[in-house]
């Protein structure tokens, strides 16, 4: 016989309900998609700004390596000729340089005005004529002249055709205003330019047959087409795409 108590109870405890989770969002805000494209878009465009500028530098180191190569080449073959001009004066007093002198000389087709005579060096500052002695099949030695200059297209609005070295006899010099292909050594070449050390002093001109001498040294710019506005000046330069070497006339000091 089982007794009761009131303070006991048989039953079990019912637990209290919990509290149900949320569940977990499956899709993004309007805010978190724009923020995402902003991020991706400036990622984009860094990326894409580093893989420009490395192939402009790529391309412009490209470009200069070829012209230095050009400028190598043409300075070797210019200094060559500047070296072997040869020069003889006329017999009698030796004419003396003048305040006058560093006046403009007018020089018309020198290569025609002084045929069968020594002219030694003849120019201005866009063409430049040498005396030189060179190797010829027939003779050890034979007199030549040479003419460097940046040669126009035939035809009107077609530009230069490039920087050409023209290199005639003596005898005939008259053929020197025909250029073969073989006398155009550099299309990319834009300009030239020279002056003309003697005395201590810089000249646009110079005429070896009037004043009887050489000068002491002739200064060469060869300057090559731009590949763009914002091409940037190197060293070596004195401008974009220009370039310059001075040369001594060892005729001069004979």
């Amino acid at each position: 016989m089982s007794h009761f108590r009131p303070h006991e109870t048989d039953s079990l405890e019912t637990p209290m309900p919990r509290s149900p989770r949320r569940r977990s969002r499956a899709g993004h805000t309007l805010i978190e998609i724009l923020l995402a494209l902003g991020l991706s878009l400036v990622i984009l465009t860094a990326v894409y700004a580093a893989l420009d500028q490395h192939w402009r530098y790529a391309d412009a180191g490209q470009r200069q390596t070829e012209r230095m190569q050009v400028t190598r080449a043409l300075f070797e073959r210019l200094s060559l000729d500047v070296r072997s001009v040869v020069f003889r004066r006329v017999a009698g007093p030796e004419l003396p340089m003048r305040a006058s002198d560093v006046t403009r000389i007018d020089v018309v087709q020198p290569d025609e005005l002084y045929v069968g005579r020594s002219i030694g060096i003849v120019g201005d500052g866009q063409k430049l004529v040498l005396q030189i002695d060179a190797p010829s099949g027939e003779r050890p030695v034979a007199p030549q002249s040479v003419r460097w200059e940046i040669r126009a297209a035939s035809a009107p609005g077609q530009g230069t055709l490039g920087l050409a070295r023209i290199a005639r006899d003596t005898a005939s010099l008259e053929a020197a205003m025909n250029v073969s292909p073989q006398d155009l050594l550099a299309e990319e070449v834009e300009t030239i330019r020279f002056r003309y050390f003697a005395r201590g002093s810089w000249f646009e001109q110079w005429d070896s047959v009037e004043r009887q001498e050489l000068p002491q040294a002739v200064e060469i710019m060869i300057g090559f087409r731009r590949a763009s506005a914002a091409e940037p000046t190197t060293s070596g330069q004195t401008s974009p795409g220009e370039y310059r070497l001075i040369v001594p006339v060892p005729a001069s000091e004979a």
